[in-house]
């Protein structure tokens, strides 16, 4: 009977042990699927640049959650003084969504944005935490992009020309040039770019793109890298509100593409508010609202300002 049992508890321990095994191989087979789904979310150029070889596993979750808690920016005055032109500021963003920035003129903004992006200037200082995916990190390159309120782009080159000579510059060595040729043509149609792919730039003396047109070839520079983190100054700032309107609809369609889109906005039409997902408002460097931007509407009324009928928001 004791050899019996001790033959039934070795087989049960060798059970206990092909279960354990078996489980590790499903834990690793679900693993891969996870991989492949996180594949499968992002666009094929996307999930280009996230791949380091074509025999590497995808690196798993690469999206961006940005967060920033008690966020204040002082300024050094001339004169010896400081001012802080932020004060305790937090909020967070997420992947697939867009945040608007806004607020009245020369309330900073953009030094909200820049705090996000580390491009604070000398003579600001940060204080308070900033998270990326739960932690405090630098923010690499690559990962996240910065468009600036200003088109610096060569005139005399075609939208084609200008984005293929970025490309030589920013991508790997290492990359095959049909790869960087394929991420081109990729990035020209994913900006809505294809009828003016051929036409130049433009400048004081030569006739070109349209103004929205250059701002999407900016964005479309910034997105070469396939960045998870994406940050605009005033992206509408000049354009008709036609041009408004297309280039906040082609930010949108990034970030439902994975990415976390933060921008600061000024004045927008009602129709590009509607195209906002989360709205941060500010005033006199305080928060006056942080949320939905379709909620915004009634979190003012309930507060006793409502938005008159048929007036933009």
């Amino acid at each position: 009977m004791k050899k019996g049992g001790a033959g039934t508890a070795k087989e049960a321990a060798a059970a206990v042990g092909q279960v354990k095994a078996e489980l590790e191989d499903v834990g690793k087979a679900a693993g891969r699927a996870v991989a492949v789904a996180a594949a499968a979310a992002l666009s094929p150029l996307s999930e280009t640049l996230w791949r380091e070889k074509a025999a590497v596993e995808f690196l798993g979750d690469v999206s961006a959650r940005l967060a920033w808690r008690d966020l204040t920016v002082t300024v050094a005055l001339g004169s010896g003084d400081t001012q802080a032109v932020l004060q305790a500021l937090t909020g967070y963003a997420e992947p697939g969504t867009i945040t608007a920035l806004m607020g009245p003129s020369g309330l900073n903004k953009s030094t909200l944005l820049d705090a996000l992006a580390g491009r604070l200037a000398a003579n600001a200082f940060l204080s308070g935490t900033i998270l990326l995916n739960g932690r405090k990190a630098n923010l690499s390159f690559g990962a996240v992009a910065y468009v600036t309120q200003d088109d610096n782009l060569i005139g005399t080159l075609t939208v084609r020309e200008t984005i293929s000579y970025s490309a030589r510059l920013r991508l790997p060595d290492n990359m095959p040039m049909e790869e960087k040729r394929a991420l081109v043509e990729g990035t020209i149609v994913e900006m809505g770019l294809q009828d003016c792919a051929d036409t130049v730039i433009g400048n004081w003396h030569l006739r070109g793109v349209s103004g929205g047109e250059k701002r999407r070839v900016s964005i479309a520079l910034e997105i070469l890298m396939r960045p998870r983190l994406l940050f605009l100054d005033e992206p509408t700032s000049g354009l008709d509100s036609a041009s408004a309107f297309f280039v906040t609809q082609t930010l949108r369609g990034l970030a439902r593409d994975g990415r976390t889109v933060i921008a600061s906005i000024h004045q927008p039409s009602s129709e590009v508010f509607e195209l906002f997902d989360r709205l941060y408002l500010l005033s006199g460097g305080k928060t006056v609202y942080f949320g939905q931007a379709s909620e915004a509407c009634e979190f003012f009324a309930q507060a006793g300002f409502p938005c008159p009928p048929l007036r933009n928001p």
